[in-house]
């Protein structure tokens, strides 16, 4: 290798890298060893993994990496350059003996694709051992990697034997045979570790590098050539490509191992005990390292979605429905904890429940709409094309004319991926979304339990029971709210209203927000997007069980709610809020710092190094009595955010205002009333004069307004979710 093309290789790469930078991620380098000689093994499904791979690697090993290649690639400028660049072809005649003396000295490593060519269709099976199915090869994986590997150390140990005895000769033949030198024998053993390399997203389209090639190849670009550019193309640009490096297998152990099985003697010649162990253990050894790979494919949300529809028990659903399935479907398969789970899956899911904006769940739609597996059949409803799904096309156009077809071959081999996805679809529509409410109602529980034991104080916690998040719930009624308590407080505030509406019909949730119902310490340390995390999860499990579906709550829940119902206007019949403020000034003199009302300025306590002020809370019973100032800064954090979505709130509202609250400005009402658009609002102000009027005096009457405008916004509003 020239020192010319090394660096200009490596420079190119850097570039490549650093436009890489945030798209390449790596796994599991703690397996990568930077001493002993290792063979890599890995999938193959791109050309650019040929230059990329190898300066991946490299990066954690500091030992110059080479790879086999294609001999198709050795031609012309492209041939000399891989060749000066350290690739070998795979027609190259001393490949064996160099692969070997390089990992019989470690003064390189190696990286092999057993699987010999591209598998652009990722189709692999696996009987005995793996079997392929491309154009070029319908057979088993090329054991190759595996006899590198075992041979190297293999000739090590007759390397050494051969020293030992004094036989010149024989040492001489190695060095001349494995391009050795005198003492270079490395006595590290001879490693290798299986790589898997993922993509995600998988995505078809136009990309520059296909308008390049066509500019300067014209009508010589084939078929074959722009479909590769406008994959690969793809990748390189918008795709994530995850590196996953597993444990090593060491060839001296492996070797102990076959040859204690193998039941082969001390009386047996070395060479001769050597050849028997490689005829009948590469096969073995190659199936052993590909199950590897194979088994750490990144699992992504492309992965699921072409899952749950393949395994789905009936041919039509709604976008709803298969929001559902897929979550449902998803919590299965990251219980099983064997696999390789992507974040998207395994933490920010729950927004597939919310009807939010979820860009991997629209983009997969998209694809499968685009070519036909989605038909629909009338709005938002959609039949299962299983044909499409399975037209495996030619090999080289199935990337580009059936995407999600490759992205299934990849999960294929995954026993027990695929088992936990068909007995989760097995269940009907309405069993999946019960399971999933009573899901992430035990999860709510369990993290509060969490959050309790973490922050106990056997002087100052109160009862459990009063944190806790609770739900009311009978199958029969239609009808539900997610109602949260307010600032300092905890799911108790509410009860008493939440089981006077169940007992009118009313299915309630009762959230508890996030650093609430434990203590202060825990309040202090949270944000006001965890608050609304909350929130959002308790949406996200009614939005399951109920036809009709309200969200509400008392001060800060009030404003959650309002969050709330500025973002999901598409399946949300009202909003309530009561009694809640919309400017942190209108608060700070009674609510928040009463002992402290002589300042000028509330804001300026920021500055004065005082991290937290005590007051006497309306029912101590409850609330907290201790004000740190960052959760005030998070609270005032959330009225700004509030104040500028309250246009977005287009669903019909009740607003509730006591008129001699000695909190809240009475003002903050009439914000809300005049900011929101929709076109059914009220404006209700009891004569009451303290601020949690959903407790003590009065609360009757407040419960009777809410439950008035549950029942008359239902009559008036026919336009219900489906039934499942």
């Amino acid at each position: 290798m020239t020192d010319l093309v090394y660096h200009s290789t490596n420079f190119m790469l850097k570039v490549i890298d650093t436009i890489l930078q945030t798209n390449i991620h790596v796994h599991g380098e703690q397996h990568i060893s930077k001493d002993a000689p290792t063979l890599f093994v890995a999938n193959h499904f791109t050309r650019f993994e040929t230059l990329l791979m190898p300066y991946v690697i490299q990066k954690y090993t500091d030992v110059p990496v080479r790879s086999l290649a294609d001999k198709t690639l050795f031609v012309g400028l492209l041939g000399t350059y891989l060749e000066e660049s350290g690739t070998l072809s795979t027609a190259n005649r001393h490949r064996n003996e160099i692969i070997i003396g390089d990992l019989m000295s470690a003064r390189k490593n190696w990286l092999i694709y057993p699987e010999g060519s591209m598998v652009k269709n990722k189709k692999v099976t696996k009987e005995k051992e793996f079997i392929l199915h491309t154009p070029f090869r319908h057979a088993g994986i090329y054991t190759g990697a595996a006899m590198m590997a075992l041979k190297a150390q293999m000739m090590k140990l007759e390397y050494r034997a051969a020293q030992r005895e004094h036989r010149g000769d024989i040492v001489d033949s190695f060095h001349e045979k494995y391009y050795l030198e005198e003492d270079e024998l490395t006595y590290q053993s001879t490693i290798i570790t299986p790589v898997n390399i993922s993509y995600k997203p998988l995505r078809p389209g136009k990309n520059p590098m296909m308008s390049m090639a066509t500019l300067f190849a014209g009508e010589n670009a084939s078929e074959a050539m722009m479909e590769e550019l406008e994959i690969e193309g793809n990748l390189l640009s918008d795709a994530e490509i995850h590196i996953t490096f597993d444990k090593a297998i060491d060839m001296a152990h492996y070797l102990h191992e076959a040859k204690q099985s193998s039941k082969i003697e001390d009386v047996f010649e070395l060479k001769k005990s050597h050849h028997t162990i490689l005829q009948a253990h590469r096969h073995a050894l190659t199936t052993r390292c590909m199950d590897v790979v194979y088994k750490n494919v990144m699992i992504s949300f492309d992965h699921l979605f072409i899952a749950v529809l393949m395994e789905y028990r009936f041919e039509t659903l709604t976008v709803d429905q298969l929001r559902r399935a897929i979550y449902f479907a998803a919590g299965e398969v990251v219980s099983l904890d064997i696999y390789n789970i992507h974040d998207e899956i395994d933490k920010a899911l729950m927004v597939l429940l919310s009807k939010e904006s979820h860009p991997a769940f629209e983009s997969a739609l998209r694809l499968a709409i685009d070519q036909k597996i989605l038909l629909r059949t009338r709005v938002d409803i959609y039949r299962i094309k299983k044909s499409a799904m399975l037209d495996n096309h030619t090999f080289n156009d199935i990337r580009v004319k059936n995407t999600l077809r490759v992205v299934w071959n990849e999960i294929a081999l995954l026993d027990a991926f695929r088992e936990s996805v068909h007995e989760s679809m097995q269940r009907k529509p309405c069993e999946i979304a019960e399971a999933i409410f009573y899901g992430i109602y035990r999860e709510d529980l369990q993290i509060y339990k969490e959050d309790y034991n973490q922050f106990y104080s056997v002087i100052a916690s109160k009862p459990k029971e009063i944190g806790r998040p609770f739900i009311l719930f009978d199958p029969e009624y239609t009808t539900g709210i997610i109602f949260a308590h307010g600032y300092k407080s905890a799911p108790e505030e509410v009860r008493e209203m939440a089981e006077y509406l169940h007992k009118q019909g009313v299915n309630v949730y009762g959230v508890r927000i996030k650093g609430h119902g434990t203590m202060p310490e825990d309040l202090r340390d949270t944000t006001h997007e965890q608050w609304y995390e909350s929130f959002e999860r308790a949406y996200a499990a009614m939005r399951q069980v109920c036809k009709n579906l309200y969200v509400g709550g008392f001060s800060t829940g009030g404003l959650l709610a309002l969050l709330a119902a500025s973002k999901k206007t598409e399946r949300l019949d009202g909003v309530i809020c009561i009694n809640s403020a919309m400017k942190l000034k209108d608060i700070r003199a009674h609510y928040v710092v009463p002992t402290l009302n002589v300042l000028n300025d509330f804001l300026a306590l920021f500055d004065a190094g005082i991290e937290y002020v005590e007051s006497e809370p309306e029912n101590p019973h409850i609330n907290y009595a201790k004000h740190y100032l960052s959760s005030v800064g998070q609270l005032k954090e959330l009225m700004k955010l509030v104040y500028a979505s309250l246009p977005d709130i287009t669903v019909p509202a009740l607003i509730i205002q006591s008129k001699r609250d000695p909190v809240v400005n009475s003002q903050s009402a009439t914000i809300i009333l005049e900011r929101i658009r929709s076109k059914e609002k009220i404006l209700s102000e009891p004569d009451l004069s303290h601020h949690v009027i959903i407790t003590g005096k009065g609360k009757e009457a407040v419960f009777k307004e809410v439950a008035s405008f549950l029942h008359q916004s239902d009559a008036s509003h026919p336009r219900r979710r489906e039934d499942d």
